[in-house]
């Protein structure tokens, strides 16, 4: 297992690989002042904040997750692409429940869900791409996404609701692209 539960500073490149039954898990978030790259890749978990305090992930480039993520940090921000390769789930953090990602290209390879349904928020400044269903198993507060937004084959369902304080609602503020048939459900 990889823990680090102080601030990360990023100064160039980097990659984290857990092997075995390896986690990782940045607690208290982290920043890069020259739009460094982070790979992730762990076979259990990968935890991207731990939801309290300041556990935001800023000023990155590229970032690459491949492992279970839960994301608890409020936002996750780089001038490059993010790409999720596994299962995402967005953490319980307290007053926060706002995940905002930000980047050129943000892809989901697997499934995004939330925490407790109708709480957790998935906000996207950029295009997003989304391989698989979104809030099936434990349905989101929210989703918006603010560039084009890309549903490919097996994206089939988006579903957000207001129970848990969320607003239910659903916004794509760019273009949208369908290559796969899809149902939304507010």
């Amino acid at each position: 297992n990889q823990t680090y539960s102080g601030a990360v500073t990023l100064n160039d490149n980097l990659s984290l690989l857990a092997t075995g039954a390896g986690a990782i898990a940045l607690n208290s978030g982290g920043s890069s002042g020259a739009n460094r790259n982070l790979t992730i890749s762990a076979p259990t978990a990968v935890n991207l904040g731990d939801g309290t305090a300041a556990d935001s992930l800023t000023g990155l480039g590229a970032v690459d997750v491949t492992g279970a993520t839960t994301i608890k940090a409020a936002a996750i921000s780089g001038s490059g692409t993010q790409r999720y390769r596994s299962t995402v789930v967005l953490g319980v953090d307290g007053a926060n429940r706002t995940k905002t990602l930000t980047g050129t290209t943000v892809t989901f390879d697997d499934t995004v869900n939330a925490t407790t349904k109708g709480s957790e928020a998935l906000v996207v400044t950029g295009d997003a791409v989304f391989n698989d269903t979104v809030g099936v198993v434990t349905e989101l507060g929210a989703v918006s996404v603010s560039g084009a937004s890309t549903f490919n084959a097996g994206a089939i369902d988006v579903r957000t609701d207001n129970t848990g304080g969320g607003t239910g609602n659903q916004t794509y503020s760019g273009a949208v692209t369908l290559n796969d048939n899809l149902s939304l459900l507010a």
